[in-house]
């Protein structure tokens, strides 16, 4: 019988805050992401992605923060900074490569070095070690400088830069707004009926992000229908890329509401039930697909060609 790894604990305790506030039909990492910026550690500089994002962010939803700024016990100390008497911190991960025979951390230059063949026997010899440490909130800590909230001004023609390069064709009209695989288009409502430009450009960037599945992009499985597990899951991840995008360019979420919302939420109840781990497994895809997406607004993309039987298909 597998022993139950104690790390876990903290996974499952979030989780379950998570479905909790999912169920009072709330999504807990939508807070008001108006010039939003991602969680940091103002000590280190570090921002925080992926899980750590997700996390950071929820227990900030839950505990009504407005500072982004986190950091360890230890490096508050360091800073003559004190966390207050009775604080309980919040659980982040972090994963580091290492290799069998030195059992320390991959060397990064030496394995960019080995060929394609090289790698994949290299590949053999490592594995992922995953260590968990405590941050708390600025809202949590004595002494620490107040945080100056500047507005930021959010440059629609970048975004826009975004979604022409990304070489997707575009259709507007009905009052629906999805991504067809099968077609490779994105459809949207006509730019007027939404309230602003914040809420067109966050609903066209999420859309986005349900592109990025594409085969000849980062190939993952779109072929779920709505009210179907798969579907549920591919919509977590494009709804946690779709707050990473916002964090980056300033995006208001909180006005982009899913169509069925109820339904969507009732799903994303049941997969984390069946799976606690998805989250976490969402957010890391969720994290290359806004990566992929960003990179869009200084490259631009190559065409893809739909085949002849592909097209065929399509028209009947």
């Amino acid at each position: 019988m597998e022993k139950k790894d104690k790390n876990n604990a903290h996974r499952e305790e979030f989780v379950e805050k998570v479905i909790e506030s999912l169920e009072k039909g709330k999504i807990p990492w939508e807070k008001d992401w108006e010039n939003s910026l991602a969680p940091m550690n103002p000590v280190t500089g570090t921002i925080y992605k992926g899980s750590n994002n997700v996390v950071l962010n929820s227990v900030s939803c839950f505990k009504d923060y407005e500072d982004h700024r986190w950091m360890t016990y230890k490096q508050a100390q360091e800073k003559n900074w004190q966390v207050r008497e009775g604080e309980k911190g919040t659980k982040i991960e972090y994963f580091s490569i290492i290799d069998k025979k030195t059992n320390k951390p991959l060397n990064k230059e030496m394995y960019n070095k080995l060929s394609q063949n090289e790698k994949l026997e290299y590949d053999k010899n490592l594995y992922y070690l995953r260590k968990t440490y405590t941050v708390f909130n600025g809202q949590q800590i004595d002494g620490i400088p107040e945080l100056k909230k500047e507005k930021r001004e959010i440059d629609y023609n970048k975004i826009n830069d975004i979604l022409v390069n990304s070489n997707i064709e575009i259709k507007y009209g009905g009052d629906r707004a999805f991504y067809s695989p099968e077609k490779d288009i994105i459809a949207l409502p006509p730019k007027e009926v939404f309230k602003n430009e914040n809420s067109f450009y966050g609903t066209a960037l999420h859309e986005l992000a349900h592109s990025t599945g594409h085969p000849q992009r980062l190939n993952r499985d779109l072929s779920g229908r709505f009210g179907t597990e798969s579907y549920a899951k591919e919509e977590l991840k494009a709804e946690f890329a779709s707050v990473f995008i916002g964090q980056e360019k300033g995006l208001n979420y909180n006005e982009r509401h899913l169509e069925n919302s109820n339904a969507y939420l009732q799903s994303w109840i049941n997969v984390l039930k069946n799976d606690p781990n998805e989250i976490f497994t969402a957010s890391k895809e969720a994290d290359k697909i806004s990566t992929h997406v960003l990179k869009y607004e200084k490259e631009k993309q190559p065409k893809i060609e739909k085949s002849l039987k592909k097209e065929l298909e399509i028209s009947l």
